[in-house]
């Protein structure tokens, strides 16, 4: 009963320690968005939308792959060859993107956007993606090491940072520069240097706990080895990400191709006000969760407790904005960021639920990568860019309108998000227990991997 009692203090104190950073890096910004969209245009923003559409989309590759086996391996060594081959792949994937944004930088943009404002910043993209893609690795290990305030620190810096350089670039170049009037450059600059920032401190920290003594164990031979044996990983888990990734900036990628940057900068910004809390959110119940999850499966051959104790946690913390959003938001967005976010406002209300469905069942959802059961993620993912193209071409070709696009894409998704909830329960049950529809072998914790690499 006391190992009991002291497990779920452990999970409480492991999962407070990561959300209250990690909401500190949400409020703060959160407190100095009504003089970002004071400063910066609405169509300001619809070109930083589309910059960090390419951002999300091309880091959704670098950050997939090996990087989910990590904290599964038994042995140091494996975790980090492991994170030596994601390395590697990241900076392969960034060189490629490089490559072809430099022969070919025009038709790149005109690909995702009818406008060539993009051009001059995408050069950009690719070292934004290594960096990203690497700080996710290194992360990766952070984790397995449960070095969550380190975790938390980090992203606090990361989003503090990002709207202090923004601010300070409207503020200080006017008065170097006569005649300067902030325009979007200064958020996709300020974007750049928290992001860079931010990988100065996770190696600060790596060189703080020595982790990187841990290079002794790099193995060109090893790293070949884990990455057959591993391959699962990088047959579903890549193309997975990327495709998920994909269908969730659907809507800014379909709207920037007909719609104006104005209607692209008030939905992005109205994504922004409600994925930077669920993905804060989100991301401090998963870090925790999945580490909980692996040790309970390495025990009982079950996770369904912390399954449950995750569920009820994620659904409280989401209901009451859910059904402040449902209620106010057309006339909280004008408000509080002023008259020129209006739309803004209704596209939150829209997307409120599919953000609350999305919120409960997206740290769940890491039962599949547990059990193996990358191939059924894929089909879903499949569906997903299918029937989310699919709902933003009626809303578009039919009505004409912005709002029926995004209202018929989140009733999609609200499904979808359903549908993983309730099979991600199941997969929590031990493997004798739960009905498999799907043919392909689940992870087994004993004969490969074993507890986290500590």
């Amino acid at each position: 009963m006391l190992d009991k009692l002291k497990n779920l203090e452990g999970y409480y104190k492991d999962f407070l320690t990561v959300v209250s950073g990690s909401a500190l890096s949400f409020l703060i910004p959160l407190l100095m968005s009504p003089i970002l969209s004071r400063i910066y245009k609405s169509s300001d923003y619809g070109v930083m939308a589309v910059f960090m559409t390419l951002v999300v989309l091309f880091t959704s590759a670098v950050g997939s792959h090996y990087l989910h086996g990590i904290m599964l391996q038994k042995k140091k060594a494996d975790a980090w060859n492991l994170i030596f081959l994601c390395f590697f792949i990241n900076l392969g994937i960034s060189l490629i993107l490089l490559g072809l944004i430099s022969v070919m930088s025009t038709r790149f943009v005109n690909f995702f956007a009818k406008s060539d404002t993009y051009t001059s910043y995408i050069y950009l993209v690719p070292l934004v993606v290594l960096m990203n893609g690497t700080s996710s690795t290194m992360q990766t290990w952070l984790n397995a090491n449960k070095e969550y305030k380190i975790i938390s620190t980090t992203r606090i810096v990361n989003a503090v940072s990002a709207v202090v350089f923004q601010i300070s670039y409207a503020i200080i170049l006017p008065l170097i520069i006569q005649g300067f009037k902030p325009d979007f450059s200064g958020l996709i600059v300020g974007y750049l240097l928290s992001t860079f920032l931010t990988f100065l401190l996770i190696v600060y920290y790596y060189i703080k706990k020595n982790y990187f003594e841990y290079f002794r164990f790099f193995s060109f031979k090893r790293m070949k080895e884990l990455a057959l044996r591993e391959k699962k990983y990088m047959i579903y888990a890549f193309p997975n990400d990327f495709l998920l990734s994909f269908a969730a900036n659907l809507p800014i990628m379909l709207i920037s191709k007909y719609m104006t940057l104005t209607e692209i900068g008030n939905y992005s910004f109205s994504q922004k006000f409600l994925g930077m809390p669920i993905s804060i959110l989100s991301n401090s119940f998963l870090d925790v969760f999945k580490q909980e999850a692996i040790e309970e499966i390495h025990e009982t051959g079950s996770c369904s407790k912390v399954f449950f104790k995750t569920l009820r946690a994620l659904s409280l913390f989401g209901l009451i904005p859910l059904v402040t959003l449902l209620l106010f938001a057309p006339k909280i967005f004008p408000f509080v960021f002023g008259s020129q976010w209006v739309l803004a406002g209704e596209y939150a209300q829209i997307l409120s639920i599919m953000y609350f469905f999305n919120l409960v069942s997206g740290p769940l959802s890491y039962v599949y990568i547990i059990r193996g059961k990358l191939f059924e993620d894929l089909v879903i993912h499949g569906y997903i860019i299918l029937s989310s193209a699919a709902s933003l071409y009626v809303g578009y070709e039919i009505f004409n309108s912005s709002k029926i696009m995004v209202l018929l894409f989140t009733i999609n998704y609200c499904f979808v998000y359903l549908y993983y909830l309730i099979r991600s329960y199941f997969l929590s049950l031990t493997p004798e227990e739960e009905e498999d529809f799907f043919t392909e072998n689940s992870v087994n914790l004993e004969d490969n991997h074993g507890v986290p690499a500590m």
